[in-house]
């Protein structure tokens, strides 16, 4: 009934798409995702992929600033790093990922009638936003936009980390049930075509 925004972080690469009804009207996917923000923590903190992954798991970007004197110690290295420190490099990749979107707004809708972004929310999903605690509140501030968490209905897998597999799981279903031999059969007696 009106246009919808979704933004699917993965772990690599994240994809921003404007759905109206049953139709993608503009996408684009670029590098960016989970693994990004690692291999800023990698390279700022000078630490290793399991530390990364660990400080990344413990990590909270939601709060305003946190004073100086916190710090984060690893359970299973002996490294000690500010909190505060940690939280400026999650964001600053954050932010990346926010101008990307921004640049992907103004792109295709510069001219357009600003309203109908005010009114409806970016919906973010994907295995690359779950391992980042207060990330679409962070993208919410700096976009200047309503942000929701989106997740398959699915007992057990309702969580935005199984939404691209979900996905990719039902097209391969589809797939499956358009090739076989009764879907065939079906159709080459008159069925009726989907």
């Amino acid at each position: 009934e009106g246009y919808a925004f979704l933004l699917d972080v993965g772990f690599l690469t994240t994809s921003i798409s404007v759905v109206y009804g049953n139709g993608i009207v503009h996408e684009e996917t670029f590098d960016f995702g989970e693994g990004s923000i690692l291999v800023s923590l990698m390279q700022n903190l000078n630490v290793e992929f399991e530390v990364a992954q660990e400080i990344l798991s413990t990590a909270n970007v939601s709060g305003g600033n946190v004073p100086k004197e916190y710090t984060w110690m690893g359970q299973t290295s002996e490294q000690v790093f500010s909190v505060q420190m940690i939280n400026e490099v999650i964001k600053y990749a954050l932010d990346m990922l926010c101008e990307k979107v921004e640049s992907f707004f103004a792109k295709y809708y510069q001219g357009k009638n600003t309203s109908l972004f005010a009114v409806n929310p970016i919906s973010i999903t994907g295995e690359g936003i779950g391992g980042v605690a207060g990330a679409t509140e962070h993208i919410s501030r700096q976009l200047n936009r309503m942000t929701e968490v989106v997740a398959p209905d699915l007992p057990y897998y309702d969580k935005p980390n199984f939404s691209s597999r979900i996905a990719l799981l039902n097209m391969a279903v589809s797939d499956c049930e358009q090739s076989g031999w009764l879907y065939r059969l079906i159709h080459t007696l008159g069925g009726r075509k989907k």
